[in-house]
């Protein structure tokens, strides 16, 4: 089965900032689903990935590329996601600048991956502050909604083996003293 574009993106961006040795601040989980995110964070720095925005799940249109072999695009869909980025300054809890600084930081980084993963293919919808109005917030959220361009394929379609030959005989239409200067040939498979 084809790989689905967001499938691609979020296991691209999560494994590049689990395991690239030259990430700021990197984090080792990512999830993905509609559930809830945890309002306690275990780990400071925290992604979520969620399908669609607030139940959207995006425009479907005609195919950008059709007819490209093996997999044709039957439609093109605009897929949405919404992203939760969370991070927090451990060493100054009740300072609101430093939470912004570590939240922004964290984004920017994966804004980064994510451009290096989808190039022209994705596009950032919305950002939005998660704004809780806590006394005593723990860290800062911002929430982005994005789109990428993903493929509703065919089923695949049985493409000549390499190795597959045609023999060709060729016959000439209007032979030689025929009152033509151009020689047109006739070809039929044998």
């Amino acid at each position: 089965m084809a790989t689905l574009a967001l499938e691609k993106l979020y296991l691209g961006v999560q494994l590049a900032m689990s395991t690239d040795v030259d990430v700021l601040l990197p984090v080792t989980s990512q999830t993905f689903g509609w559930r809830e995110p945890e309002k306690q964070l275990r780990n400071p720095r925290r992604i979520v990935w969620v399908p669609g925005d607030d139940g959207d799940a995006g425009v479907i249109g005609p195919p950008r590329y059709p007819g490209a072999a093996p997999n044709r695009a039957l439609f093109s869909w605009d897929e949405l996601f919404t992203v939760y980025i969370a991070n927090h300054d451990a060493t100054a809890h009740t300072v609101e600048f430093n939470q912004w600084v570590a939240t922004r930081t964290l984004a920017d980084q994966w804004l980064a991956e994510l451009y290096r993963q989808a190039h022209g293919t994705f596009g950032i919808v919305n950002t939005k502050w998660v704004d809780d109005k806590k006394e005593h917030r723990y860290g800062a959220t911002l929430r982005i909604v994005g789109g990428i361009q993903s493929k509703v394929a065919d089923k695949a379609v049985g493409i000549a083996p390499i190795d597959t030959m045609a023999e060709i005989t060729p016959k000439l239409i209007n032979p030689p003293g025929t009152g033509t200067d151009d020689i047109l040939i006739e070809v039929q498979p044998s």
